[in-house]
């Protein structure tokens, strides 16, 4: 969702307007360079979700806010895809101190995308990554202590694992 599509200022630019939400039970938002993305946590969750968007412009003295509800709704459908394939993903040591192993049931060589969320959907870390056998290392030491979403995206599945940075 293009969030530049929502809302204008005339004495602020896209570019200098921030974005937060609230809301997001079974779902997770991530805003990127203005852009929000809407993604399910568990895969046969369906139902509705409220999500508040909120644009803040850069006023440091008065800085004016406006917020927008937005309705989400997960329906069932068919897919046609006959074969689904279903792992499931261990991080360890959970909590960490920020190197981890990520490890999936199944033997899976070849590449993979990496995202890392924070628990209110910001998005720190996305970069492909290469599976040796069933698992890889991740470092998040940079990062600060916290909750974070681990998801991993291949052509063949998405898993996603809440892990813990002391």
């Amino acid at each position: 969702i293009n969030l530049d599509d929502y809302v204008a200022d005339v004495e602020t630019s896209d570019e200098l307007i921030t974005w937060a939400y609230t809301g997001d039970t079974h779902l997770q938002v991530s805003i990127v360079d203005r852009v929000a993305s809407i993604t399910v946590l568990q895969q046969d969750w369906t139902g509705s979700d409220t999500i508040v968007f909120i644009a803040t412009d850069d006023d440091a003295i008065t800085p004016l806010s406006a917020s927008d509800t937005v309705i989400f709704t997960v329906t069932p459908m068919g897919t046609g895809i006959t074969h689904y394939k279903v792992l499931s993903i261990k991080a360890y040591p959970n909590p960490s101190e920020g190197l981890l192993i990520i490890e999936l049931s199944e033997v899976l060589n070849g590449e993979i995308l990496l995202q890392v969320f924070t628990v209110q959907g910001e998005l720190v870390m996305n970069s492909k990554q290469r599976m040796l056998d069933n698992h890889l290392e991740l470092n998040i030491q940079d990062q600060p202590s916290g909750n974070y979403f681990i998801r991993l995206i291949s052509p063949d599945f998405t898993e996603t694992v809440q892990i813990t940075k002391q």
